[in-house]
């Protein structure tokens, strides 16, 4: 939603631009962490300890390239 929604966002009377490299950390942030929880489940299997484990690591990273997509978002105003 980050890369596709967000650069349609308009607030009317102001420029919106984003950060290149917050935008590309955010990416990079967001496929490693997915890439971990996916791999962690393919080789430990479904069982509960390391699904709770990846699950909680691939929510937080979410969460953290929410925060760092919404940090490069430059624009006037407070």
């Amino acid at each position: 939603m980050r890369f596709i929604a967000m650069p349609g966002f308009q607030v009317s009377e102001t420029d919106i631009s984003h950060d290149g490299t917050l935008t590309f950390l955010s990416l990079l942030v967001a496929t490693l962490v997915v890439g971990a929880g996916v791999f962690t489940v393919g080789c430990r299997g479904a069982r509960p300890v390391p699904l709770l484990a990846a699950g909680l690591f691939t929510g937080l990273g979410v969460a953290g390239t929410h925060y760092l997509g919404t940090a490069a978002m430059r624009m006037n105003g407070p």
